[in-house]
């Protein structure tokens, strides 16, 4: 992560509380004076999702670099290859399979955690469909594990991020910015607004992988 850049952000330690917001969020102060809502995962108002694409591809922890310097939180990244890993199955009778993939949500295994959490706290509806809430749950953390093997090259990262720094970024590497589609999942209680998700996993402009024969 050295060779990410600064910007020479410094943390404003503010109790900024967004609205609908479980978590506080910050302020960051950019080398121009101005200040940004650092968006997390649990921000609701003033941010949005923003893909960006690197040429050339980063390491998977220079490209959560640039993610954190905008500022914003990754939410999931692009590998310049395709995987292959668990399919979402329908049904539990379904037998086993696998269908190629380069995408993977950042730290997959807490939307599971958080979710499960949310639903037995009362925070969050009973899940319907559980078996197929597992499959996908299943698949996401198998693609997040092979995103952090040696040698993976990531072209496109998504970020959540504030309206004002999705607008931009000085970073040489990004050489395309482009606006992503995301949803909540659903919620009970503002205190959890529910899982931040990509809704579907396109990204318009990056390269197209040749799929391995899962």
């Amino acid at each position: 992560m050295d060779s990410r850049s600064n910007f020479g952000a410094i943390v404003l330690i503010l109790a900024l509380t967004a609205v609908g917001c479980g978590d506080p969020a910050t302020l960051v102060e950019t080398s121009g004076g101005e200040a940004t809502l650092t968006c997390t995962r649990q921000t609701v108002e003033g941010c949005t999702m923003v893909g960006l694409r690197f040429d050339p591809p980063l390491a998977l922890a220079d490209a959560l670099g640039v993610a954190a310097d905008l500022p914003g939180t990754a939410m999931a990244v692009y590998r310049t290859d395709a995987v292959c890993v668990p399919d979402v199955q329908f049904s539990p009778v379904d037998g086993p399979g696998s269908v190629a993939s380069r995408f993977a949500y950042v730290d997959a295994a807490g939307i599971r955690e958080r979710r499960v959490a949310a639903v037995d706290g009362g925070l969050a509806p009973p899940i319907s469909g559980w078996h197929i809430s597992q499959a996908y749950w299943d698949q996401w953390e198998a693609e997040w594990a092979k995103a952090q093997g040696s040698g993976v090259q990531i072209e496109g990262i998504a970020v959540w991020a504030s309206t004002s720094a999705a607008a931009g970024t000085a970073d040489p590497r990004v050489v395309l910015t482009v606006d992503l589609p995301w949803r909540w999942t659903d919620s009970l209680d503002p205190s959890y607004p529910g899982e931040l998700l990509l809704d579907g996993k396109g990204f318009p402009g990056l390269g197209a992988p040749t799929p391995p024969d899962c």
